[in-house]
């Protein structure tokens, strides 16, 4: 290519995005036009690696010529030549990366999953599911995806890492001068979950006293911050150990929720059981192993949903308006316990008929998503529209966007299933 003709092109597209008719519109072309230029600066890559042209520019190895020239570091150099093999060794990565639908993050982690998991992960079942959530998600939701299934073909692993973590548990308050007290320290991560639950649920709005719960379960009169309801209620459950006493084995249990398949919670039993299954989750940390979820499930109550299914036995019709307990932990479940649109990373308030209950809407796991109460609003507002059949989210006036936090759970599933039978025709053929 020309590169005359090649820097004429790009004012060209500079001139364009500049005359965008809204913000929006050109930062989504933009984005889009800088993830695709990464693709191909990926292939060129490459390109130069398999022709070993850096050498006619006087460099010993590509990644010199990548540091001299593209003035790249060591990191940026390294993950570029990987990516470009990670698009090599999976055509359909590569063909969204060329086009811009996927970040080149989404194929670091792609490259991260063959390093990790080995030519299984290039099954064409596994790679379409993953792809699939890709193109709806960001890099970070689909490492976790990936590193789940990295745990299902070495599960000691996890295990390892939480008794890592129960030896480096310690916590430190330190004087800070005229100011305060400065609290440092680690925590594994069971504990480290029921303290995320408290603070969280402290950092709530909470109702004036005598004036009652709100229909929406906010408090408008509360002013205060988020960081101040926090140290507010720390304060007050300190000052309640101090009066009362330390809180007892009878005390109310941790909101902690552990998503488990029926064979990992039987292999701690039965180890044979759990062979090859997807690890439990920890929500809002992630993979535990068996130890960690032994632990967890000694002293909890346990609440089983059939989650691969269309149907659900926890759909009440029209017989009542709210959700039942049970229905909402399937939903939050369903979406790892944040809001469904996407985008939004905060926790789920309410349940919201998709279809309204007013307008024939059934009480269903099929027809209800979770939201914050922000996100609640727009959709009461008409800012914010849901397909009643895909639970995709859109504005009235932009094509709608996959939900992938609420597929993710079945994708997880499907492609760890696929992974399972590729390693198992793997070990066939070895044998």
């Amino acid at each position: 290519m020309n590169p005359a003709h090649l820097l004429a092109s790009l004012d060209t597209t500079r001139e364009v995005l500049g005359s965008y008719p809204g913000d929006a519109d050109a930062m989504r072309a933009i984005q889009t036009l800088i993830d695709a230029a990464e693709a191909a600066k990926a292939d060129l890559a490459q390109s130069m690696e398999a022709g070993q042209t850096y050498r006619d520019e006087g460099c010993s190895t590509l990644k010199a010529w990548l540091r001299r020239d593209l003035h790249l570091d060591d990191r940026e150099a390294s993950s570029l030549i990987r990516r470009g093999t990670a698009m090599r060794r999976l055509p359909a990565v590569a063909e969204h990366a060329r086009r811009g639908t996927i970040r080149p993050g989404h194929v670091d982690v792609f490259d991260y999953g063959m390093r990790q998991i080995g030519d299984a992960f290039a099954d064409d079942e596994v790679t379409t599911g993953f792809v699939q959530l890709a193109t709806g998600s960001e890099p970070a939701q689909l490492r976790a995806t990936v590193r789940e299934l990295r745990d299902v073909v070495v599960p000691d692993a996890l295990d390892e890492a939480y008794l890592r973590g129960l030896d480096r548990q310690d916590i430190a308050i330190t004087k800070v001068g005229d100011h305060g007290y400065a609290i440092t320290g680690f925590v594994s991560m069971v504990l480290g979950a029921k303290i995320a639950t408290l603070l969280e649920a402290a950092g709530d709005p909470r109702p004036v006293p005598g004036d009652g719960e709100s229909t929406d379960h906010e408090a408008p009169d509360d002013d205060r911050s988020p960081s101040q309801r926090r140290m507010d209620r720390l304060e007050t459950w300190v000052d309640a150990a101090l009066e009362h006493g330390l809180p007892t084995d009878r005390g109310i249990r941790p909101h902690v929720s552990v998503i488990v398949d029926a064979d990992q919670l039987a292999s701690l039993k039965d180890p044979e059981r759990g062979h090859l299954t997807s690890p439990a989750e920890l929500v809002g940390f992630g993979p535990i192993g068996r130890t960690a979820l032994a632990e967890i499930v000694c002293n909890s109550d346990l609440t089983p949903f059939l989650m691969d299914t269309k149907y659900s036995v926890l759909d009440v019709g029209r017989t009542q308006r709210t959700a039942p307990r049970r229905m909402r932990r399937a939903i939050e479940t369903r979406q790892g316990c944040m809001c469904a649109n996407p985008g939004c990373k905060n926790r789920v308030r309410h349940i919201h008929h998709v279809t309204f209950f007013s307008q024939g809407g059934v009480t269903s796991v099929d027809n209800m998503v979770g939201l914050c109460a922000s996100c609640h609003r727009l959709v009461h507002a008409g800012l914010i529209v849901i397909d009643p059949t895909t639970l995709e989210f859109s504005r009235p006036d932009r094509p709608p966007q996959p939900d992938n936090r609420s597929n993710t759970w079945l994708t997880r599933r499907r492609a760890s299933r696929a992974l399972r039978q590729a390693l198992a025709a793997g070990a066939s053929l070895a044998a």
